[in-house]
């Protein structure tokens, strides 16, 4: 008996189920639906483990909670390459979210809508970097990051946000956005895909240890992870109310379908694999933390991914090297205008990135490519249809294309974009275009997604890209979608400036190879020829079309839209400069009346009468002497600008001692919150001047929103404030006082231009 006790529990103990434990990036939430998925669902348990999902603790680094042993795997995004370039021991196993969805949101009241407006402000963010990685890699991109802006601590409720005391906060594009929303907070979206930045999100990951001494494991805990994906974003409703009951109860049901929404975009299973690895997207992303500074070196990669992700190996079998011998030539349908994917040059040659990726499978199988260039697009289509072309070098996987083409794995990805007139917010939603003319292109994926999903908008259809956007510039259309590369690429060709990307629609534009669906061994050979190109390949052709820059001649028509408004700039500076000659040429006749002692003449040649602040004369000095010094010892100098709004109403209303009353008082409050390093004159009339030395711009930018909360808030007669507008440079190499006075005048206008009684830094 005691045998048989002994031999029940040794046989129990071989056959029990692994335990381990999976630490979660965060809360619960939808975030992680396909790990509840393959817990609930038995998924882990048909592979034989016994996972724990862990709650994140916000207090420990969850990475390192899985190099310390505290879990086997854990869930981070692309800061895990941070820690792979330190040569810490962790392995991707398999990135779930092909996009992070990492964003910041700024209040739709306020005017910033685009990170280079984030300049001198007060932007939320994570206490640490590597938490907020897509973020701060386009803070980088854009020139931000070196520009400055006052970086202040989450609180992760959103009260400093809501309440105003911070201009930007982090979030994720799949909650915050809808939960203020359901508090009846409008907010824009400024997400990194938009300016370059693309990275993947979510991704499941593991020890060098684990792997070392349980491979099957991590073999298993992958298989069940995303079959427990699959399911969970086939079953959606059935997983949320799971989440809602047994993981996050404070979540409502719309709450987290809106989740579920959003994370099925950033996945984006429907064309490409749930765990799919590209090779390019590494070296993609190790080029562009190596460009921040983040990395000194390459990161072996052989070492720190999960091996069976990678398989870039061209090994044909005795049958597809028969059937090439046998169809040497291709022939392909092409879009002859979709710059920069594919198109025909004034020569009437092939060219793009498809044709450059053609050229290399080229060399590879040994046959040629020969394109269809007699029609346009639907041309090419329709000849697909009949199988009288062969392939698709560049489309999009479409269930209509689907009945007659098979499609390789995507080989270039990119996100689906709003393009609207300049002055047009963001549209955090598709259906914000409800009712509105929308251009599209003929036989585009573009024009077939609204034709399913949105019957609501009105279809503008056009032939080419350049077609829709000029439709876009002229007002026939309200807007125009497509993805980002094709849009980027027209807009910078064709030079319109009046334009910009306001949103995005759920939909991703990947392009992949489509192949005629009765050649399925053709269809096998091109997916191993997709996958032998190597990350180098892949990024010079990238470069080649992507991130080159274009020369264009503009129409006179364009070209006068554009200098229109620098007219506009250049007769206001005219008048300013024939003002301060105006001031310069009686103070200097004033000077010159002056006859009386040394000392009376040193103090009208260098005080303003009536403020007792620094004169005209004494600001043109000590700002000349400024530059010579910060020129010299390359240290900081940074000018405002003030002018106060609307003074001749206090004139006119008031009469003129009144009006001297203020500019006292005015300049008592510049006097009393300023440094004493500060320089404080009056410019002239109703306009200050301050110079602050060992200052930079983003310090000047606090001093001046200091200057303009302390003078809105001050009573200076009866019931009467006086509030201000405020422009803001500092000094770059080389600038000339006169320039940098330029540029300070510029950002005050740009205050004046957007309500007054505010504060704008110039941007050169």
């Amino acid at each position: 008996m005691q045998l048989f006790l002994i031999i029940l529990f040794i046989s129990s103990s071989l056959f029990a189920a692994e335990k381990i434990s999976l630490q979660l990036k965060w809360h619960h939430q939808f975030q992680f639906a396909g790990y509840y998925a393959a817990l609930e669902k038995g998924f882990f348990r048909d592979e034989g483990l016994d996972v724990e999902l862990k709650d994140r603790d916000i207090v420990k680094n969850n990475v390192e909670q899985v190099l310390q042993g505290e879990s086997q795997y854990g869930i981070a995004d692309s800061v895990l390459f941070l820690y792979q370039a330190q040569k810490s021991p962790i392995v991707i196993i398999a990135p779930i979210f092909q996009h992070s969805p990492n964003i910041l949101l700024t209040l739709k009241s306020s005017s910033i809508d685009s990170p280079y407006k984030l300049i001198g402000r007060r932007v939320a963010f994570y206490p640490n970097d590597a938490d907020g990685l897509p973020i701060l890699a386009m803070m980088h991109e854009t020139g931000v990051l070196k520009k400055g802006f006052n970086r202040v601590n989450a609180d992760f409720d959103f009260k400093a946000f809501i309440n105003k005391e911070v201009d930007a906060h982090h979030g994720y594009i799949t909650n915050e956005p809808y939960a203020l929303l359901q508090k009846g907070i409008e907010t824009n979206i400024i997400n990194p895909q938009h300016f370059g930045v693309d990275l993947y999100g979510d991704t499941l990951f593991t020890s060098q240890n684990e792997l070392l001494n349980h491979p099957k494991r991590v073999a298993a805990m992958k298989r069940a992870t995303i079959r427990g994906w699959e399911y969970a974003l086939s079953h959606q409703e059935e997983i949320i109310r799971l989440i809602q009951t047994k993981y996050a109860p404070q979540k409502s049901l719309d709450q987290l379908r809106y989740e579920a929404k959003g994370i099925e975009s950033v996945i984006s299973a429907t064309t490409i694999p749930i765990g799919t690895l590209d090779y390019g997207r590494l070296e993609y992303t190790q080029n562009l933390l190596k460009r921040h500074g983040l990395i000194n070196s390459n990161i072996p990669l052989d070492k720190y991914i999960y091996k069976d992700a990678l398989n870039n190996q061209l090994n044909l079998t005795p049958q597809e090297i028969t059937w090439l011998k046998q169809h040497p030539v291709i022939h392909t349908a092409i879009d002859t205008s979709w710059a920069p994917f594919e198109y025909l040059d004034a020569k009437g040659e092939y060219k793009g990135l498809a044709a450059d990726y053609l050229s290399l499978i080229s060399q590879r199988l040994g046959i040629r490519f020969e394109p269809y260039t007699k029609g346009v697009w639907k041309d090419a289509v329709s000849l697909m249809e009949r199988h009288q072309l062969d392939m698709f070098p560049c489309a999009v996987k479409t269930p209509e294309r689907e009945m007659y083409a098979t499609f390789t794995p995507p080989y270039l990805n990119f996100r689906m974009v709003i393009v609207t007139d300049e002055n047009v917010g963001y549209l955090n939603d598709i259906s914000e275009l409800k009712n509105k003319t929308v251009a599209v292109a003929r036989g585009y994926v573009s024009e077939e997604i609204l034709k399913k999903h949105y019957p609501y908008i009105n279809r503008y259809a056009v032939n080419t890209i350049a077609e829709g956007l000029e439709a876009v510039a002229t007002g026939k259309a309200f807007a125009f979608i497509d993805n980002t590369a094709a849009i980027t690429y027209a807009i910078k060709k064709e030079g319109y400036a009046n334009l910009k990307i306001s949103g995005e629609i759920p939909h991703n534009s990947e392009l992949a190879i489509g192949i005629r669906n009765d050649w399925p061994i053709f269809a096998k050979i091109m997916e191993k020829a997709i996958l032998s190109i190597t990350p180098e390949e892949r990024e010079n052709i990238y470069n080649r079309h992507i991130r080159i820059e274009y020369t264009q001649q503009m129409s006179w028509e364009r070209m006068l839209k554009i200098l229109a408004p620098l007219g506009v700039i250049v007769a206001l500076l005219l008048y300013y400069t024939r003002k301060l000659s105006l001031m310069n040429t009686a103070l200097r006749n004033a000077v010159d009346s002056l006859h009386a002692t040394q000392h009376e003449l040193q103090i009208l040649s260098s005080t303003d009468p009536l403020t007792t602040l620094a004169n005209r004369y004494r600001l043109d000095e000590a700002l000349k002497q400024a530059i010579r010094g910060a020129a010299r010892y390359n240290r900081p100098l940074s000018i405002i600008i003030v002018d106060l709004d609307f003074f001749k109403v206090v004139n006119d209303t008031y009469g003129h001692q009144t009006g001297d009353a203020v500019l006292k008082s005015v300049a008592a409050v510049f006097r009393s919150n300023c440094r004493e390093s500060d320089i404080i004159g009056r410019w002239g009339g109703e306009e200050f001047l301050i110079i602050c030395p060992e200052t930079e711009a983003d310090e000047a930018v606090l001093l001046a929103e200091k200057l303009r909360s302390t003078l809105e808030s001050k009573v200076i007669f009866d019931d009467y404030t006086q509030t201000a507008s405020f422009g803001v440079c500092g000094y770059t190499k080389d600038d000339t006082p006169e320039r940098l006075i330029i540029h300070a005048d510029e950002a005050l206008y740009t205050s004046k231009s957007q309500g007054r009684n505010r504060v704008s830094v110039c941007l050169e």
